[in-house]
């Protein structure tokens, strides 16, 4: 399970309450109901971060919002670690939906043709 967080400026504090409340949730789902689950935090705002659980939940960066940061890293972690054919990949972004104007159409790309064909 991938789970991918908008840490950017534009997200106020009630956004990023939402976004670790929704977050943690679904984390503690999973490890509630499946133990061979692996969880994948990325963080983003221009750039992408593979964090740990406590980075993920309390870190305070933030910047602007290039979203294809977060899913061009997390094409790279499942084309290394987590081949589609041996492992059921999901992904979740919390996000106030917020991205550069410049940056939509390879998110786009990357969705189109790299993280659909991998992801349940």
């Amino acid at each position: 399970m991938f789970c991918l967080m908008d840490v950017s400026g534009s997200m106020d504090q009630q956004a990023k309450d939402m976004a670790k409340r929704f977050s943690l949730l679904l984390h503690l789902f999973l490890k509630q109901h499946y133990q061979k689950t692996e969880i994948v935090f990325i963080r983003h705002h221009t750039i992408a971060k593979e964090v740990d659980e406590q980075e993920f939940f309390y870190s305070r960066e933030t910047d602007g919002t290039v979203v294809s940061s977060a899913l061009r890293m997390m094409d790279d972690i499942v084309r290394s670690r987590y081949s589609p054919e041996q492992w059921n990949v999901y992904a979740a972004q919390a996000s106030d939906g917020d991205n550069c104007n410049d940056d939509s159409p390879l998110c786009g790309e990357l969705l189109r043709d790299a993280i659909l064909p991998a992801v349940q």
